[in-house]
């Protein structure tokens, strides 16, 4: 009986070393999905600045056009449905 227990847990030791491969590689993936999720929001935010900041002086004008048109039409008194 005692090499029957020491056959099963030969074979636990096995399977135990066995899992802690796979949870060692595992653990070593999610460490490089992390990084590299890091690295491509940084990466997004460097465009998204980038295109900003490229883009600030149509904005602008876009904005100062949208003003000018307000207050233009604000002048008016347009009856909406009114009669």
């Amino acid at each position: 009986m005692d090499e029957e227990i020491e056959n099963r847990l030969a074979k636990i030791e096995q399977t135990v070393l066995g899992n802690k491969k796979i949870l060692n590689k595992l653990l070593s993936y999610r460490r490089w999905e992390m990084f590299y999720s890091v690295i491509r929001f940084i990466i997004f935010m460097v465009i998204a600045f980038g295109l900003y900041y490229y883009l600030q002086p149509y904005l602008d004008q876009l904005f100062q056009v949208y003003t000018n048109l307000n207050d233009v039409m604000g002048g008016f008194n347009f009856p909406l449905g009114k009669s």
